[in-house]
């Protein structure tokens, strides 16, 4: 386990910011923090990293507590809280052996191994006031990933960019995770972005948390089409024979039969992507003719959010 978050709780004066909010995250896993506008985001990310005191419970970075072991934990983050700030007047590879010398364990060969991974090869020798903001974002997370963190924290980072930018971070952030094995913790308020990239998100409201929540299969990076294999889909078949069809698919062990209509003469029934063939042929077997099959739309990440939160705004 890379992040343990243990009934953490933060006050300030008589008010609650934070009320008993558990999760974890496991290596190399993307995980999203999201709840609407004062819910307790950036509060959390704050305590995760030492920048505010916990009123209780404990937060553990591979097994050590920010609270009794800071030291010890907080070598094992990296974080982008809001925008990264570099000298603007120096190059992007001037500005990483600055931070290279607040590490004694950061050699060159990592430094170059970071600049690769986040594509800014071509760029090191341009002075930062020269980048663009998605190049900035890169060079940030190249800066949090020199001493080679376990856990990644990152706020926004696709903030202010455009899709391009938006696109390109979205598909370095996998990298990372699977190639140096890093978790990495997204709070965004982009939820369309956060189901393309999250593996699972925490929602928060209130200083609440209101859920934890898998999308897809929970496995970051995988695509849509190896996410379905796992996931139930819902299918909508017209058939011509509704009730021997009922029969057929009631009689199989991986299919939910969820509804039937006569007038339409459709059934409508949930299984795994992957047992679509043999429900199919199942049918065909019993000569029940197939006029079509429609897969109802998904609810999105946005959706399920607005039920969560009551429709809050989201932040």
């Amino acid at each position: 386990m890379v992040l343990e978050i243990k009934k953490i709780c933060k006050n300030f004066g008589g008010l609650s910011a934070l009320t008993d909010v558990t999760f974890t995250i496991n290596k190399g896993e993307i995980f999203g923090l999201i709840g609407p506008n004062g819910a307790g985001k950036t509060t959390a990310i704050r305590m995760m990293t030492g920048l505010a005191n916990l009123s209780q419970g404990d937060i553990r970075v591979c097994g050590h507590s920010i609270r009794t072991e800071f030291n010890q934990a907080i070598v094992h983050v990296g974080a982008i809280i809001e925008n990264p700030e570099f000298y603007p007047y120096m190059t992007g590879q001037d500005n990483l052996k600055q931070y290279m010398r607040m590490s004694a364990t950061v050699t060159k060969e990592r430094l170059d191994t970071v600049v690769r991974l986040v594509g800014l090869q071509d760029a090191l020798d341009k002075k930062v006031k020269a980048y663009s903001l998605g190049m900035r974002q890169r060079l940030g997370i190249a800066q949090a990933l020199l001493h080679k963190p376990s856990l990644l924290i990152l706020d926004e980072p696709t903030n202010g960019l455009d899709p391009a930018g938006i696109h390109e971070m979205r598909e370095y952030l996998r990298k990372i995770a699977s190639e140096e094995g890093v978790s990495v913790l997204i709070s965004s308020h982009l939820l369309p972005e956060v189901e393309q990239l999250c593996g699972r998100v925490v929602v928060i409201q209130n200083g609440k948390l209101i859920t934890i929540h898998t999308i897809g299969s929970g496995v970051s990076g995988e695509t849509e089409a190896q996410a379905g294999k796992y996931e139930p889909i819902t299918l909508v078949m017209r058939v011509t024979e509704l009730n021997r069809a009922q029969e057929v698919l009631g009689s199989l062990p991986f299919i939910k039969l969820k509804s039937a209509d006569a007038g339409q003469g459709t059934i409508t029934i949930e299984l795994l992507d992957t047992n679509v063939p043999e429900a199919v042929a199942a049918l065909t077997a019993e000569q029940v003719g197939i006029y079509r099959i429609t897969e109802m739309a998904k609810a999105t990440l946005e959706d399920e959010f607005l039920k969560w939160t009551g429709g809050n705004r989201i932040a």
